[in-house]
C-alpha cells in the first residue's frame, strides 16, 4: 500500500514538469526559456550577444624567473581553447609546462611562463573561442614592456598602451 503511493506520487511529479517550464512564471515575467542559456561550470549565465574580444593585457612585473601575464576578456572564454599552443611570444609557441589559469567567471587568465624572456617582446593569441561558441579575432601586440597595460578601445578599434 505503501509503495503504491510512493508510485503515485512519482508519477504525478512527473506529469507536472512539463507545466513548470512554462514559457512565463506566475508574476508575469518571463522564464530562462526565452532566453538562451549555457551551462557554465556547474552554474547558468545567458550568452552574450555581444561581438566577443579581449580587452586589455597586463604584464606583471618580471623578475627574471618568471614572466606572469593577465588577458581579460569581455565575456566567459572556453578554457578548451586557450592553450599554449594559442600563444605565440617572439614567434614561438609558449613552452606546454606553462601555467594557465582562470578566474571564476572565465573572464581572466593568468599565463606563466618559467624561463628566459626576452623583454620587449610580442605577443599573438590565436584561435580563441567564448563558452558560447564566438569566435575572437586573432590579436597582436609588439613592444609589450615590463609591467605594461594594453587595453582595447572598441569604439577606435585599437590596443592602447597605459
Amino acid at each position: 500500500m505503501k509503495m503504491k503511493k510512493i508510485l503515485q506520487l512519482l508519477l504525478l511529479m512527473l506529469l507536472t514538469l512539463p507545466l513548470a517550464a512554462q514559457h512565463h512564471n506566475n508574476d508575469g515575467h518571463h522564464s530562462t526559456e526565452d532566453m538562451l542559456v549555457m551551462p557554465y561550470r556547474g552554474q547558468r549565465i545567458p550568452a552574450q550577444s555581444e561581438a566577443f574580444c579581449m580587452s586589455s593585457l597586463t604584464v606583471l612585473p618580471y623578475g627574471g624567473k618568471e614572466l606572469t601575464i593577465d588577458v581579460f576578456f569581455n565575456q566567459g572564454i572556453d578554457p578548451r581553447t586557450f592553450k599554449s599552443q594559442n600563444i605565440v611570444i617572439d614567434d614561438k609557441t609558449i613552452p606546454v609546462n606553462s601555467s594557465i589559469t582562470f578566474n571564476r567567471e572565465g573572464t581572466q587568465a593568468r599565463i606563466k611562463i618559467s624561463g628566459n624572456v626576452h623583454i620587449p617582446f610580442s605577443i599573438i593569441i590565436r584561435n580563441v573561442l567564448s563558452y558560447n561558441g564566438q569566435q575572437m579575432g586573432d590579436v597582436k601586440l609588439e613592444q609589450i614592456d615590463d609591467g605594461d597595460t594594453w587595453r582595447y578601445s572598441e569604439d577606435k578599434n585599437q590596443w592602447k598602451k597605459y
